[in-house]
């Protein structure tokens, strides 16, 4: 077994993740991340995927792939380049004629020259514009003004000072304007490795995941089964943002839980002590009016 596989081993049992976690997270077959941990890399499909499998493990397990992979490298299988295969160069043959005449050097002038008259004609139209009819500035048009008569304001349409001021009700006042809404966030319940949550009061779910205290593999998709918008290692200190405006649920898988942040609708969910494969389930159950 390899220093490099020990490494990644001890790595995955310190957060406590058994194989099909990984497997389930970085998408890399089982059987490939075992031959990783034991050094058996002649098993993987070659050297290119072999670094590339590693790099993967490492960020899920939250190390340094560069560096486990520079320390590492006389472990690995060296990187042979594809030889070059050679192609025969074709002898040109002198003795074929041409399918282009002389005509053609003709043609092509000709065109030349038609173009640079068209771009001289373009260029004095755009410096000398035509100039406006004197006619039209000598007779310009009557215009003969027939609006109605107003009436005056009667006593029941304005106030006592007879002025248009802006409806009031009895009490003299403007009436106020309704509260904003405020998001409802409710917790359902946890199944194994599952927070249900529901979020009311909104007319959209709005995810943000960030990530300030080092870098999570995350899925994200419209429903739990639904179409995947995201799916990829958020590095530290980063922020991602999504507005489920077609569809009534967000569905979340998280690689390394205690490492992010998650809000729905500006609403923090709760992650503490939670395992890092872990799952939110947020379902959006419509809109609530407002309490008077």
């Amino acid at each position: 077994m390899g220093e490099l596989g020990l490494v990644l081993k001890k790595r995955r049992e310190e957060k406590h993740l058994t194989l099909d976690d990984l497997q389930e997270i970085t998408k890399i077959q089982k059987r490939y991340i075992d031959a990783i941990e034991k050094g058996n890399y002649h098993l993987l499909p070659g050297p290119f995927y072999t670094r590339a499998f590693i790099r993967n493990l490492a960020e899920t397990l939250s190390l340094n792939p560069d560096q486990l992979l520079e320390q590492y490298e006389s472990e690995l299988p060296s990187v042979e380049p594809e030889p070059l295969e050679t192609i025969p160069r074709r002898r040109r043959s002198l003795n074929r004629p041409s399918i282009f005449g002389p005509w053609i050097t003709k043609v092509l002038l000709f065109l030349f020259v038609l173009i640079i008259l068209f771009i001289i004609y373009m260029f004095i139209v755009r410096q000398f514009p035509a100039a406006p009819p004197q006619e039209a500035e000598k007779n310009p048009p009557q215009v003969q003004e027939n609006f109605p008569k107003t009436s005056s304001p009667t006593s029941n349409q304005t106030g006592t000072n007879g002025g248009g001021a802006a409806s009031v009700n009895e009490g003299g006042t403007s009436p106020a304007p309704s509260p904003a809404k405020e998001p409802i966030l409710t917790f359902v319940k946890e199944e194994g490795k599952t927070s249900y949550y529901q979020i009311s009061n909104v007319d959209y779910i709005s995810l943000q995941v960030s990530t300030p205290r080092g870098p999570c593999w995350m899925e994200v998709r419209k429903g739990k089964k639904g179409k995947v918008i995201y799916s990829a290692t958020l590095p530290e200190k980063q922020e991602m943002k999504w507005e489920f405006t077609d569809s009534n649920n967000a569905y979340i898988r998280l690689g390394a839980t205690q490492n992010v942040d998650v809000t729905v609708n500006g609403k923090p969910v709760s992650l503490a002590g939670k395992k890092d494969v872990y799952r939110l389930d947020i379902t959006l159950v419509g809109t609530t009016s407002a309490t008077p």
